[in-house]
């Protein structure tokens, strides 16, 4: 899809949110996001509308606080009489008006850049996350390599935020496309560093501006992706090309790359618990073309080891805590395993119940999966969706087990057999 293309199918996926008198956009019913309609005017100032831009840039302007202890900021929403201010937005918002201010000779876009910045160095506190201190040290320019060693860095969506932020304001933009890069693999255009905080959209994951940047598939994102990272790729569309630099892997994630499947999973790092439907200790894709996969859920699961023998894996599972302590009324929400139905038919177990320790069959995707646990136990299979899944689709096949009585153990042994 040629750049041409992609602008025009944004601006008609855009129309049903776009005000017919005002010309705002509207992504949420309830408020007029300042930051959302600064990328909305760079994204009309990229089809050369230029008087529309303008006309809505200045109305934006006016909304910048005077006085007070939020001098300098927006409030996070515009036109309202009651303003709500959030100190971390301005970091979403000055990367945006620098940009701007390159493409639109403007006197109050200058003093407006400088008033956000002084409350930003002013009232941001480093020390609050993560993800807030890397902003700030690259809106600063001042970005480190071992500042990227970070696990916040395994969230595409604020991978993708940041990045997009370099080009903006043309910092250290080399660093960061060389760091999105060594997470990427070109052959099966996937995500490849440990997988916490990943959402999926029809079991493949939810395509962001980090995905865009790295596959330049423009058809991906105009069909899952949000209606922000669909602006973001069409202004920086054709900007996205620059060097990379030798950089220090950080990658925690171990991988294992075929011909028709790879396999990612992570030992040493561990998710946050709160964020356990987003996390994916074991993620396999299988096939390049149909990008079927397979991952492992659960809260409290961590990969302890891994052996491969031929197309053979085999990964021993450490099991939450709480099938020695009790028997879990849920236990699918410590132990899931789901796996695309696209393709997959299965070698009928009886009804939904089968056997631990025995290869439970999918012909047609020439796999075989075998839980081993030395523990009463039934195995179940159903129709599901992953936890990460964010549409309504349940296109996975769910496997998990119920315990008849508490563990003395909390191990498994999952082999993965995989012939083509």
């Amino acid at each position: 899809m040629d750049e041409r293309d992609f602008l025009n199918a944004v601006t008609e996926n855009f129309k049903d949110y776009t005000h017919p008198q005002s010309h705002f956009l509207h992504l949420d019913a309830n408020r007029i996001s300042p930051y959302e309609n600064l990328l909305y005017v760079l994204f009309l100032v990229k089809k050369g509308e230029r008087e529309k831009a303008l006309l809505l840039l200045n109305q934006i302007l006016k909304e910048q606080e005077t006085e007070g202890e939020e001098k300098g900021n927006f409030p996070i929403a515009l036109f309202e009489e009651k303003k709500r201010f959030d100190r971390n937005l301005c970091l979403q918002i000055l990367p945006v008006l620098v940009d701007l201010s390159k493409k639109i000779e403007e006197p109050s876009l200058e003093k407006a850049i400088q008033s956000l910045l002084a409350y930003a160095k002013t009232n941001i506190n480093e020390k609050a996350s993560p993800k807030i201190a890397l902003k700030l040290a690259l809106i600063e320019n001042r970005l480190q390599d071992t500042e990227l060693n970070k696990i916040a860095l395994y969230d595409t969506e604020f991978l993708g935020e940041l990045l997009s932020a370099s080009f903006f304001m043309e910092h250290q933009k080399e660093k960061l496309a060389s760091l999105s890069s060594s997470f990427w693999d070109k052959d099966f255009q996937v995500f490849i560093g440990p997988s916490f905080m990943e959402n999926s959209v029809q079991t493949l994951d939810k395509p962001n501006f980090f995905y865009f940047f790295n596959s330049r598939d423009g058809e991906a994102i105009l069909k899952s992706a949000s209606l922000v990272d669909q602006l973001l790729s069409a202004i920086l569309f054709s900007s996205l090309d620059c060097k990379t630099l030798p950089i220090p892997s950080f990658n925690q994630a171990k991988v294992i790359k075929e011909d028709d499947f790879l396999a990612i999973w992570y030992i040493e790092e561990k998710p946050q618990e709160s964020l356990w439907k987003k996390a994916h200790p074991l993620k396999i894709i299988f096939n390049k073309n149909l990008k079927s996969s397979l991952v492992l859920q659960g809260r409290g699961l961590k990969i302890l080891n891994f052996e491969k023998i031929g197309k053979k894996l085999k990964f021993l599972v450490h099991l939450s805590p709480l099938f020695i302590s009790e028997i879990p009324s849920s236990p699918e929400e410590l132990f899931s395993i789901f796996l695309s139905r696209n393709n997959s038919r299965l070698k009928a177990p009886s009804g939904t119940i089968f056997e631990l320790n025995k290869p439970l069959l999918f012909p047609e995707s020439n796999l075989a999966l075998k839980l081993e646990l030395n523990e009463k136990a039934v195995g179940h299979i159903q129709t599901g969706k992953r936890f990460s899944e964010i549409t309504e689709e349940r296109g996975d096949w769910q496997i998990f087990f119920r315990p008849i009585a508490e563990f003395s153990k909390n191990e498994l042994l999952l082999t993965i057999n995989y012939q083509t």
